[in-house]
């Protein structure tokens, strides 16, 4: 078993590069092939199908724009198992997602990749959240870290999936040639309804990966056409009936303005946006809200007229 020597707790590190001798996909399609055989298949538990994905991450990274039919049907094999309950899994698929996704970089006067395209994915994650998309009070996170048994509702679904989501989004943060599309903003809402106000000492994975991802997303360059879906966003989740979704916009709001702030001193529309939202949340009833220390850097902020 070629996976054998992985078992040992070195051999992780070891081995992610093990096909560096040749890039050509041709010379190592055997190995890519074997290597796609049911990487998560169970067998030796959560740290064997971890490594397994992490052999096959490193071959694969190599490759870059070489192989994208094999991206395509890896893809189509972790979609179903995204919903992973042990976290060096989900890290170690967020992290595979990343890869599987890099080389989708839209460039002026260029012909589409053909590799997996990140909006299409998130469409389909979308509509697989919608269950907790679709509340409006805050979410706790009640799924714990076993296998469990029986049949699951959506919302318990919904929760493994995302845990596994916001691991791709942060690996995606440092590595990604791009920032986050259109679609991926859709995903706010729903962040700032898990995203704890004050930090959480307790071990709470699902609250401390949204805040963290919230934090990355907001200092992320954002394209012209991106503005106004972006502000909608934000204005939407300012009339959130949850304080603690309203007090993170304001914080999201801060750092998206500071790193962009060249791009919004050129469009009046979202300055206008801007100030509407601080305004209402100045007046918002929450005493928590209102005495935000993000208002004082918003209100004072003279590029931007307010």
């Amino acid at each position: 078993d070629m996976y054998s020597n992985l078992m040992y707790e070195g051999g992780f590190q070891d081995h992610p590069s093990c096909p560096e001798e040749s890039r050509d996909p041709r010379k190592l399609h055997w190995l890519f092939e074997l290597l796609l055989e049911s990487p998560l298949s169970g067998e030796g538990g959560s740290f064997v199908d971890a490594c397994r994905l992490y052999v096959l991450q490193g071959g694969l990274a190599q490759q870059e724009w070489r192989v994208p039919e094999l991206l395509h049907r890896l893809l189509k094999y972790l979609e179903p198992k995204l919903t992973q309950v042990y976290k060096n899994v989900r890290e170690r698929i967020g992290s595979v997602l990343t890869y599987i996704f890099m080389i989708d970089v839209s460039l002026p006067n260029t012909a589409p990749t053909k590799s997996p395209h990140v909006h299409e994915f998130t469409s389909r994650i979308l509509e697989k959240l919608k269950p907790l998309m679709e509340v409006d009070e805050e979410i706790q996170n009640h799924v714990m870290e076993e296998n469990g048994v029986g049949d699951e509702d959506e919302r318990t679904q919904g929760i493994k999936l995302l845990k596994t989501i916001l691991k791709w989004l942060m690996a995606s943060a440092g590595r990604a040639f791009s920032t986050a599309v259109t679609e991926q903003l859709q995903l706010l809402p729903l962040f700032f309804k898990i995203a704890p106000v004050e930090n959480d000492n307790s071990y709470d994975e699902l609250k401390r990966d949204s805040k963290m991802c919230l934090s990355l997303m907001s200092q992320g360059l954002l394209y012209p056409q991106q503005v106004p879906s972006v502000l909608q966003v934000l204005k939407q989740t300012s009339r959130s009936s949850s304080w603690h979704a309203r007090y993170t916009v304001l914080t999201y709001l801060q750092t998206m303005v500071f790193y962009n702030l060249f791009i919004f001193l050129n469009n009046e529309e979202a300055v206008n946006d801007i100030q509407w939202l601080v305004i209402k949340l100045l007046e918002d009833e929450q005493l928590e809200v209102s005495n935000h220390q993000c208002l004082y850097f918003l209100t004072h902020g003279e590029d931007l007229c307010l």
